[in-house]
């Protein structure tokens, strides 16, 4: 329907705000009656792909991207609840929800949790009940993907994960920045060096980054900021 809010009602058009990882997105509700705050955090229902953020996991980075990849280009995205109120996780945090778009010249809407799943970045994690009204559809996707050994079910390398780290020094990241991180994928190399900690910062939040520094037999200083989690 138009003009409905996904927060009031459960189902709704919304505009993206960002991308998270493979099972999460930020969103915008145009038509929430509070204006004041109106971000949706979004977790996906049915799924569970792997990490892509602090901790990066096999096919976490490329399931990011799947998901990145179609709701930048989506030039509709309605998120559907499974009842009349949008409901939070047990976190408390994030809404749970399918996530519908459509792309440029298409008469339909996809659902994107089910692609997640078709193409074998996570398992079903549904069960046959009302909470998961697409449960067979999603049985039958994931067991497509095992079928096809697609991702999850595949013996292949993930180009975008690394398993055995490579021992560097800090110079030769800084130097040579492009060969350890790629900024358009947002996925790197697995790294080893040695480096003093000198500084701890920690958010409001509670992360936690250390400054760890290196010096060159020149007595050049080369510093890293390591994030290492709550």
């Amino acid at each position: 329907e138009p003009n409905q809010s996904f927060i009031d009602t459960g189902k709704g058009k919304v505009k993206l705000l960002r991308t998270v990882d493979g099972d999460t997105a930020h969103f915008t509700d145009p038509y929430a009656k509070d204006q004041s705050d109106n971000v949706i955090k979004v977790r996906f229902l049915g799924i569970d792909t792997p990490e892509s953020t602090g901790n990066v996991e096999k096919w976490g980075k490329a399931a990011s991207l799947f998901v990145k990849e179609r709701l930048t280009n989506a030039t509709e995205i309605v998120l559907e609840a499974t009842q009349d109120r949008a409901v939070k996780d047990s976190y408390g945090t994030r809404y749970l929800g399918y996530v519908w778009y459509k792309l440029e010249g298409d008469t339909e809407f996809k659902l994107l949790n089910l692609e997640v799943v078709e193409n074998g970045f996570s398992d079903n994690k549904g069960i046959p009940s009302s909470e998961y009204p697409y449960y067979d559809y999603f049985a039958k996707a994931n067991n497509f993907a095992r079928k096809n050994g697609l991702r999850l079910y595949s013996n292949e390398d993930d180009p975008l994960y690394s398993t055995d780290p490579e021992d560097i020094t800090l110079k030769d990241f800084w130097d040579n920045t492009e060969a350890y991180y790629n900024a358009e994928t947002d996925a790197g190399s697995k790294v080893r060096f040695n480096a003093c900690l000198v500084e701890l910062k920690k958010s409001n939040s509670g992360t936690h980054t250390y400054i760890a520094e290196w010096y060159d037999e020149e007595g050049n200083r080369y510093t890293i900021n390591v994030y290492t989690g709550y």
